[in-house]
């Protein structure tokens, strides 16, 4: 080979190496960017991080104790917070400052809501406490009748429409009058919720509500009472506490979330339904002996 034609080929060799080293470079740049861009999925994981960038979430350490606080009232607040955070994300125009200002104003009435709760199902332990004295001092035994009588009627209010209320009641019930209270009821997004959180008055109070104090804001918390008045939530929960926060979404529709609260204990009633009237007063008369005691009702449902 001439050395001419030796160093033209060298020349043309050494271009095309130059070329395809650039372009590789190019390449596992652009490949390096983009596995090292943030979401806002890994910067939630991260919150409270110092780190900060314009694709990042981060939560206050300020909200961070807020949700902490509203954890160690109540356990149950962790899926409502943790919903309504996912539910923020879906909105593409999300950023710090919005989260912040949403975590602030729902966890701060979510705690609210919650020391009340504990101030009711103290004074509703209270009461349970208060046994009849003429039961603690009567002659015979009113325990196997009473419990007989609570479990036809448990199986009564089931067939006539209440089976929820019906599970309650079973719950409801203790070996003893010195044994503890049954243990706490959540409801996350199952069927019960769906039925509460879209019951048609339910549903009414809350979006004559939504139009005056939610829409055509970023986000907003609703935090309220409710007595339903038909069907199984009435007979099983009737008057209850709400927090529902709204989420704008990117389309202009809003994403909702619900806690209902209650405390199951009873009271003397009159329901249209006899049998439920019936299946209460059961109830009564086994709080009386000691033998039902109170628990907290949470319902969680992502609308």
């Amino acid at each position: 080979m001439k050395n001419s034609t030796w160093k033209n080929y060298l020349l043309v060799l050494g271009l095309s190496l130059c070329i395809a080293s650039l372009g590789g470079s190019v390449a596992n740049a652009e490949e390096t960017m983009f596995y090292q861009k943030p979401n806002a999925e890994n910067a939630l994981k991260a919150a409270g991080s110092v780190r900060s960038s314009p694709d990042e979430l981060t939560i206050s350490n300020e909200n961070s104790k807020l949700i902490e606080e509203a954890i160690n009232l109540d356990n149950s607040n962790k899926e409502y917070i943790d919903t309504v955070i996912s539910n923020f994300k879906t909105d593409i125009s999300t950023n710090s400052t919005d989260l912040n200002t949403m975590i602030t104003d729902s966890v701060s009435q979510l705690i609210s809501s919650s020391k009340q709760s504990k101030v009711n199902f103290q004074q509703a332990i209270t009461k349970e406490q208060e046994i009849d004295s003429d039961s603690k001092n009567s002659r015979f035994d009113p325990i196997l009748a009473a419990r007989t009588a609570y479990r036809a009627g448990a199986a009564l209010v089931s067939s006539k429409g209440g089976p929820q209320t019906s599970w309650y009641m079973l719950h409801a019930e203790v070996p003893f009058a010195w044994s503890a209270n049954p243990s706490n009821v959540t409801h996350n997004n199952d069927a019960w919720s769906k039925k509460v959180a879209t019951d048609n008055g339910f549903n009414a109070a809350i979006y004559s509500r939504f139009y005056n104090e939610v829409y055509g804001k970023q986000s907003a918390t609703l935090t309220g009472r409710h007595k339903f008045t038909v069907g199984d939530p009435f007979y099983a929960l009737a008057n209850v506490t709400y927090n529902v926060t709204f989420n704008r979404l990117s389309n202009g529709g809003y994403k909702a979330t619900y806690k209902i609260t209650d405390i199951y204990d009873f009271e003397w009633g009159n329901y249209e339904n006899i049998s439920v009237g019936f299946g209460n007063n059961y109830c009564m008369a086994m709080q009386k002996l000691g033998l039902i005691k109170p628990f907290n009702i949470s319902i969680i449902y992502n609308g």
